[in-house]
């Protein structure tokens, strides 16, 4: 791969830190440019997926109440709407799914703003999520179209002959043509010798080196996934899927539909303060008696990996992230 040459990799680093010329390098840097190029390409290819399968596109707002939180909705943006508080969507998870009953399947590409206060290398305040549901699929047939997407997307990439994966290589588009691993969440905590918790970077990075491959690490605690997430006892039924360089890149759940249970779950959650603002959602699945798994992926962070880079600030031209904001 061209970034593991010596020279060209500590350039990378150096570009990835130097943000405020970034509308003068993405004329002139070639890892810049390229990456820009190679995201073009990237998005065009999982669209062209989907669309092969028949399978809408639908637009998202970015403006939202609670409801466009996920997991980190401490960290959701908040700001001033015509006098009422609203907040920079997370996820569209929620929104997404009034889709299903009609649609069956769906996809959006939209924005997820998170509101990060620490630096690193995977993790931007702005970013691009990739998410789509699937009305019926429990984890373990979503878990079957990720593989099949990733793999069918990396092939139709390797295949374009596009001089942008030249310039990266194309070992990691190839590692995503193969069969994933899978382990659990308990299995994860040997690895890393943990008792609990999320996993760090630097663990996801040990996790997927002991595997060998991307890898899915499935069935974490209940309490620490998103109210919606179907429980199996104290498991929820998610996967997280682990890649090198860019550690967690997609989260997959399967999710509750029982109106009564997904209200007790919601009750028991820290958003519970926020109970008439999911009015709408809670109605939708009294009306409709249906079941979805999906993912959210992060475009920056297949990026990252596909591309081989340092950081993720070189997978997006203007970095939004850590009080980072011009230009």
């Amino acid at each position: 791969m061209r970034l593991s040459e010596g020279e060209e990799r500590e350039r990378a680093l150096v570009l990835s830190n130097r943000l405020d010329t970034r509308h003068l390098d993405v004329n002139r840097e070639p890892i810049i440019y390229n990456a820009i190029q190679a995201r073009h390409q990237l998005l065009m290819a999982l669209r062209e997926f989907f669309r092969k399968k028949g399978i809408v596109e639908h637009a998202v707002p970015h403006l939202v109440a609670k409801t466009g939180a996920c997991e980190s909705h401490d960290r959701i943006f908040a700001l001033d709407y015509y006098g009422q508080e609203a907040f920079l969507v997370q996820s569209c998870q929620l929104h997404q799914e009034c889709f299903l009953p009609k649609f069956g399947t769906v996809y959006s590409v939209n924005e997820s703003f998170r509101k990060e206060h620490f630096f690193s290398h995977n993790h931007l305040s702005e970013s691009t999520l990739f998410e789509s549901l699937s009305k019926g699929n429990t984890l373990e047939k979503e878990l079957e179209f990720v593989e099949e997407m990733l793999s069918s997307v990396s092939n139709a990439l390797i295949k374009s002959g596009e001089s942008c994966f030249e310039y990266f290589g194309l070992e990691n588009l190839e590692t995503l043509t193969q069969r994933f691993g899978q382990i659990s969440y308990a299995e994860a905590l040997e690895i890393c010798d943990k008792s609990g918790g999320d996993f760090t970077s630097e663990e996801d990075e040990k996790i997927t080196r002991e595997v060998g491959k991307p890898v899915f690490l499935t069935h974490h605690p209940a309490s620490i996934k998103f109210f919606s997430t179907k429980r199996d006892g104290d498991r929820a039924l998610s996967a997280d899927l682990l890649l090198s360089l860019s550690g967690e890149t997609m989260g997959i759940t399967q999710t509750e539909n029982n109106p009564e249970t997904l209200e007790r779950q919601f009750m028991e959650s820290p958003l519970a303060p926020a109970r008439a603002q999911y009015e709408w959602y809670f109605e939708l699945h009294r009306e409709y008696d249906f079941f979805q798994s999906g993912f959210g992926m992060g475009v920056e962070r297949l990026l990252k990996f596909v591309c081989g880079l340092p950081s993720i600030t070189l997978a997006v031209p203007f970095v939004r992230y850590n009080h980072h904001l011009n230009p």
